[in-house]
């Protein structure tokens, strides 16, 4: 079955590994206190003929805050290593370039937290023949972080806000969250990129409706609309691991404004909650992480309210691996082995009767591709994951 977290495939090197005790790139020692540790797993190296991608996953036990994560990557024959300082992340990811080719390396990952630096053991690579075919690598890309394949390109567009959340999950660890694309003239987030899976949904906490703004958005922020509710893009059932988790979703970069009960729109037996009801079903008790983006589209700006322009369409686009491809992480998966589809559903008063259910969801226009909204709302989906077949759908690859 497919772990939660980055997973692996050949040629991908791969090593489950406790923090060494050997010598740190500072020179730092290891901590003498053993409450004091870093856990790494998922050290891996996905190598093309000069460049190679990098990721891992760590847990950081201790009580100091990560200062620095990174890799480390050195010819096995002798020659100066290379550090390569990752975004603090607990998966860090990378792609180091202008590697020789059909040569060995070795490489480890280093957190650095609290005066001392943590390292993995070292794992060995290879990088390919020039021409040869080998792992899929990742195109460059405008996304915020190498490695998350839920995320959709990032625009410099002088509108357009972005933020990420991490959280705290169980047993001491901390995982992304979800980023936000947040518009200035609208007001409203423009979408909201996820990961789904259990191990986020599992009931440690009550929700709270703790309705504020993003304290790491320094934007102005609205969050309450006359005639409209709250609408979660990323939904609080679906972050119940901790409070932090659920305390996140709660910030405006997460809330639209979306007719309510009685519009049969957002509440029980609403058209969008019909669909997030089927979405749950993509995922939940299941081993695999879906990946998901929650948007807002604008036909037209006409209606404004509290500031805000009102979406006419909501839409949901999720990415997964089937279950041919076994443990690979979907960034590896060949085209076949991966399924995407979108939902578009208009943003307006239904009558209870009118409300599509999702048999109906194909032949009444609300699933689509990929490939067709991106045409429609100019987004780049799932961007790190090079094989993801956006340009088709098959409603059997979906449980319903």
């Amino acid at each position: 079955m497919k772990r939660f977290y980055l997973t692996f495939t050949l040629p991908i090197l791969l090593l489950a590994v406790s923090c060494s005790d050997s010598d740190t790139p500072g020179g730092e020692p290891s901590p003498s206190d053993p409450r004091e540790e870093c856990r790494f797993s998922n050290v891996k190296a996905t190598p093309a003929a000069t460049s190679a991608d990098f990721s891992a996953s760590y847990l950081y036990l201790g009580g100091f805050l990560v200062k620095e994560n990174g890799f480390v990557c050195t010819p096995a024959g002798g020659g100066a290593p290379v550090t390569v300082v990752c975004e603090r992340s607990t998966e860090p990811a990378c792609t180091l370039r202008d590697l020789a080719p059909e040569t060995d390396y070795e490489l480890y990952c280093y957190v650095v937290a609290g005066g001392h630096t943590f390292r993995s053991e070292t794992i060995s690579f290879t990088t390919l023949e020039k021409g040869e075919a080998g792992a899929v690598t990742p195109p460059d890309n405008n996304t915020r972080h190498k490695g998350w394949a839920e995320l959709p390109n990032e625009v410099s567009n002088g509108d357009y806000l972005y933020v990420d959340h991490e959280c705290a999950m169980e047993k001491g660890a901390r995982a992304r969250n979800f980023t936000a694309c947040y518009s200035k003239s609208k007001l409203c987030p423009v979408w909201v990129a996820a990961p789904l899976h259990d191990a986020y949904a599992k009931k440690n906490v009550e929700r709270k409706n703790s309705y504020k703004d993003d304290p790491d958005l320094p934007y102005e922020q609205v969050g309450k609309w006359d005639g409209y509710t709250r609408g979660h893009m990323l939904g609080s059932a679906e972050r119940l691991v901790s409070r932090e988790a659920n305390s996140q979703v709660m910030y405006f970069s997460n809330i639209g404004p979306q007719l309510g009960q009685n519009d049969y729109f957002n509440g029980g037996g609403g058209q969008w909650n019909t669909a997030e009801d089927w979405v749950d079903e993509q995922w939940r008790g299941l081993a695999d992480t879906c990946y998901q983006v929650v948007g807002c589209y604008w036909a037209n700006t006409n209606k404004k309210v509290s500031g805000t322009t009102i979406p006419t369409h909501y839409f949901t686009v999720l990415l997964k691996a089937k279950k041919s491809a076994g443990k690979k992480w979907v960034v590896n998966c060949t085209r076949d082995e991966l399924q995407c589809i979108a939902l578009f559903i208009e943003h307006k008063s239904y009558s209870k009767n009118a409300v599509t259910k999702p048999a109906q969801f194909d032949s009444k226009g609300i699933f689509m591709r990929v490939s067709d909204l991106e045409a429609k709302t100019g987004h780049k989906f799932f961007m790190n994951v090079p094989n993801a077949p956006k340009d088709t759908y098959d409603t059997r690859d979906w449980n319903f």
